[in-house]
């Protein structure tokens, strides 16, 4: 079967959150020893949320799971960028 381009934006999608979710582990297990990387951990935090929201709309279809899921990525990117600005 050939894939179309919606199952191509799909699959790049997945993949996303995918690298973004290993990288995050990765990032929260050098966390333990490294406290400087814990804002780098937010942040690949908020964006997998976002990407989560993303994916939740386009392949589940589930719009109020979208939202929530964005807009608590955009609140931790937003609180993790206060925090480190304002100490």
């Amino acid at each position: 079967m050939k894939e179309t381009k919606k199952d191509i934006k799909l699959d790049i999608g997945l993949i996303a959150q995918l690298v973004l979710v290993v990288i995050l582990i990765v990032i929260l297990l050098l966390s333990m020893f490294y406290n400087f990387l814990l804002p780098v951990a937010e942040i690949t935090a908020g964006l997998a949320l976002i990407v989560m929201g993303y994916n939740n709309n386009r392949i589940y279809k589930r719009k109020a799971l979208t939202w929530i899921y964005v807009i608590f990525g955009i609140i931790l990117i937003l609180s993790t960028g206060w925090n480190y600005f304002n100490g």
